[in-house]
Order: C-alpha cells, then sequence, then structure tokens
C-alpha cells in the first residue's frame, strides 16, 4: 500500500504536495492506527480545502486538526 499511498500524496499543487507527502514521509510509519486512517481519509478531501486548512484560512474538521498541525510546521520548512 506504501507506493499507492504515496501517490494519493501528490496533490499537484507545490504546496499540498510539499506538506502531504511530507508528513507521509516523516511520521505516518510511525503514527498510531487511528491517525493512519484520518491521514488516509484526508486524501480523499478536496485540494482547496486542504490548502485551505493548512494555509489557516479556515479551520479544519476535528478528525483533521492534528494532522494539519503537523503539516503546517512542514511548510514552514
Amino acid at each position: 500500500m506504501g507506493d499507492r499511498l504515496l501517490w494519493r500524496c501528490r496533490r499537484g499543487m507545490r504546496e499540498l504536495d510539499k506538506v502531504v507527502e511530507g508528513y507521509y514521509l516523516l511520521h505516518y510509519k510511525s503514527a498510531s492506527e487511528q491517525t493512519k486512517q484520518a491521514f488516509e481519509s484526508l486524501l480523499e478531501e478536496a485540494d482547496p480545502d486542504l490548502l485551505s486548512w493548512v494555509m489557516g484560512r479556515t479551520i479544519p474538521p476535528n478528525q483533521y486538526s492534528p494532522l494539519i498541525e503537523v503539516m503546517r510546521t512542514l511548510g514552514s520548512r
């Protein structure tokens, strides 16, 4: 599933690619099963929503908040 999941991380927007792929590469393997499921669900969300959450323009749904917080730190690197 790893290669397929990494492919799903590619969003086609440089900003999103950096944070979503970065999260996958740096944090996914050590995450809890619940967090892994939330991440996989997050990948089903629309890119404009995901970008808005990562950029802090709108508040993400509760189940994604911890993931988005980590992604925001990756975007600032």
